[in-house]
Formats: C-alpha cells, structure tokens, sequence
C-alpha cells in the first residue's frame, strides 16, 4: 500500500492539492476490520452455495456495516478523483492538444534505450 506522502492528486484548476491521505486511512481501517473477520470471510467465499451456512456465517461477522459503509466512501472517493482527472484531461487535451498528443504518444510509443 502507497504511503500517506505520496499519494496527493494536483488539480491544474486553481492550483489546489486534493489529498488522499482520508482514503488510506479509510483503507487502513478496512484492513484491520478484514482481517479481524478473516476466518468468517474465507467461511464465506467457501460456502456461498449453502444458505443456511451463509446466513449463520453472516451474523458472526464483525462490524459488517461499518465495512460497508467505509468500503461506500472508499468508492465516492475514487469516483470523485476519476471525475477530476477526465475533466482536467478535457481542459488540458483543449487548451495544450500538440502537448497531451506528444504526452500519449510517449505512453503508447516508450523510447528505446
């Protein structure tokens, strides 16, 4: 997992800087509460064709909901960060379109050497 000081998003807009650390410690959280529940989980994943196993299993989960929930806000996050960089992405390939072009054509096309 990425460290909390490299992870940082830069918005040409504005010039603001939008950190992630919110998102690795939200990851964090959900990593401690994952692998509480290990033993409960891998019950699960290998008895998802048993309803009754499943439904007994579930109850003994820890926290479930707050899994959820923080698993929920992990996701609006990076939703939110795709959002910012299609739209930067837009502005840019607008405003700079000879620079974007040589940016992807060094992406598809790495030199040799």
């Amino acid at each position: 997992m990425p460290t909390q000081l490299t992870m940082h998003l830069m918005f040409a807009q504005q010039g603001t800087i939008v950190s992630l650390k919110p998102l690795i410690f939200i990851m964090h959280l959900v990593q401690k509460l994952v692998l509480a529940s290990k033993e409960v989980l891998t019950q699960l994943r290998t008895s998802f064709d048993k309803p009754d196993v499943m439904k007994d299993l579930s109850r003994r989960l820890i926290n479930a909901d707050n899994v959820l929930q923080r698993m929920s806000i992990v996701g609006v996050l990076l939703s939110f960060r795709d959002l910012c960089q299609e739209a930067l992405n837009i502005v840019l390939e607008d405003r700079i379109p000879f620079l974007i072009s040589s940016i992807k054509d060094f992406r598809t096309h790495p030199p040799s050497g």
